[in-house]
């Protein structure tokens, strides 16, 4: 079975740019057997482009290509799973019908930084105590934080995992006439949708938290995305400490069997330079 491994956005930027060039010689020349693949996502895509393209954005997609043999990872309004399709057709795809529409943009003035930080602060929730535990630890002392901020005559969610089924039953309430008119279901909309809040829940309740100018950038979402994409392969790598400590956390807490490794820990595994 071939070993997939799931490059974050920034590794695939620090290979086109030259700065691993030992790490792009090797998964170019893995590339070319059956043992180690790379495939990629929309979401890389859209990450190490623009619109329209420049000659730098057509390298890195010329690269893309290489690297995964044109093995896409989807998870759309009707598909799931590994396609073959390239990175061009899938550019093409994003950018065809919003191409000025800046979603990080958009989606990171829905919960202003300055609200979130105040939670945190009135649940008695410091982000230096809580990175320096494990995932689990974490989601326990955030738990408590929770359950203890309502009295115990009233009702209202007392856990992550509370917090869950409220946003679904929200989701469920909200979209499915949405999901049946355009010909889907909810169980396919809301596939990982438990990994994807876990992630931005552990951010906002201050584990390995994003600063304040890079939460205003809206990057959590896409690194959200690529934690679920890499669930349905062996290895995420990434140079984001941050993403990487919350991916650990969201799978351990999960169940989910991935390897997350740090760009330098996972070159030096290889025995590159």
């Amino acid at each position: 079975m071939t070993h997939l491994v799931y490059l974050d956005s920034n590794v695939l930027i620090d290979i086109t740019e030259g700065r691993l060039d030992g790490l792009r010689s090797y998964v170019l020349e893995s590339a070319k057997t059956a043992e180690v693949g790379f495939p990629f996502s929309a979401a890389q895509i859209s990450e190490i482009t623009e619109y329209p393209l420049t000659h730098r954005c057509r390298e890195r997609l010329e690269f893309v290509g290489k690297m995964s043999n044109n093995l896409y990872f989807v998870h759309s309004v009707h598909d799931y799973g590994f396609k073959t399709r390239s990175p061009y057709d899938v550019w093409e795809t994003i950018n065809e019908a919003l191409p000025e529409f800046d979603e990080k943009s958009f989606l990171s003035e829905l919960v202003p930084f300055d609200l979130m930080k105040g939670a945190r602060e009135e649940l008695g929730l410091d982000p230096r105590e809580l990175n320096n535990l494990s995932g689990r630890a974490a989601v326990e002392i955030i738990d408590k934080a929770l359950s203890d901020s309502v009295p115990e005559s009233a009702s209202g969610p007392r856990s992550i995992r509370e917090l869950l089924e409220y946003t679904k039953l929200i989701n469920r309430q909200t979209f499915a006439k949405q999901w049946e008119a355009i010909g889907t279901s909810e169980a396919h909309m809301t596939i990982g949708s438990d990994l994807h809040a876990i992630f931005s829940l552990l951010e906002a309740f201050g584990y390995w938290p994003d600063t304040e100018k890079i939460y205003r950038k809206g990057s959590r979402f896409p690194d959200s995305q690529h934690v679920f994409n890499s669930a349905h392969c062996h290895c995420l790598v990434t140079r984001d400490k941050g993403m990487k400590n919350r991916a650990e956390a969201v799978f351990s807490i999960l169940g989910i069997d991935i390897n997350v490794l740090h760009t330098e820990h996972y070159i030096s595994g290889l025995g590159l330079s």
